[in-house]
């Protein structure tokens, strides 16, 4: 029963950790900078990936306005981003495009995608962003690029493994100790024996 109460417990520590990497990588931003897309150039910036698990990385730009922004803003842009590793290495090269993932869903975060990859070891990288055609209609208007983690699901079943394990355990203590409490319930009661008071017999 000890080492079933051990497993529980380990297993549910072990999936509320999980739990809260989980929502880390959710809100995480492994790079944000300032970026004009309306004009060709090229900017860079230092990136860090925290975590290779979740399913994609997206590379989103922000652009700052008030107005409700859609991909036409992106227009005939064209452009590359490259991830460099710490020896000058090339680990990851992207051709980014205005028709990438055309009819997008509008999000109340007024992000707009350029291009997504599959993630690349955990480590600090250097980000390099190439404007070969701008996107004429951001001229005017302030931008960031953003890099966010995408979480397609797959990510969370590590999580639900330990949880159902922890409940495993759980029930285990539970049958037990409702057996060792029954088996006790039922236990008959020996009568102690009566004390023998010793003197002699007289008539």
């Amino acid at each position: 029963m000890i080492a079933a109460a051990a497993g529980a417990y380990h297993f549910t520590d072990t999936a509320i950790k999980y739990s809260d990497k989980l929502e880390s990588w959710k809100i995480a931003t492994p790079a944000e900078f300032p970026v004009d897309l309306s004009k060709t150039g090229t900017y860079d910036t230092a990136l860090e990936l925290i975590t290779a698990s979740p399913c994609k990385v997206f590379f989103y730009v922000k652009p700052q306005t008030d107005k409700p922004v859609s991909r036409q803003l992106l227009v005939g842009l064209i452009g590359i981003i490259r991830v460099i590793d710490g020896h000058g290495n090339e680990v990851i090269k992207l051709r980014f495009e205005d028709d990438f993932l055309d009819g997008w869903p509008q999000n109340t975060d007024q992000l707009l995608p350029l291009i997504c990859s599959h993630p690349w070891d955990v480590g600090h990288y250097q980000m390099v962003v190439e404007v070969l055609h701008p996107a004429s209609k951001l001229k005017g208007v302030k931008q960031t690029l953003l890099v966010r983690y995408e979480l397609c699901g797959l990510e969370y079943w590590p999580g639900i493994i330990q949880k159902g394990i922890a409940i495993f355990f759980g029930l285990v203590c539970l049958i037990i100790g409702l057996y060792l409490y029954s088996t006790r319930k039922r236990s008959p009661v020996v009568p102690e024996p009566a004390e023998e008071t010793s003197g002699e017999y007289r008539r």
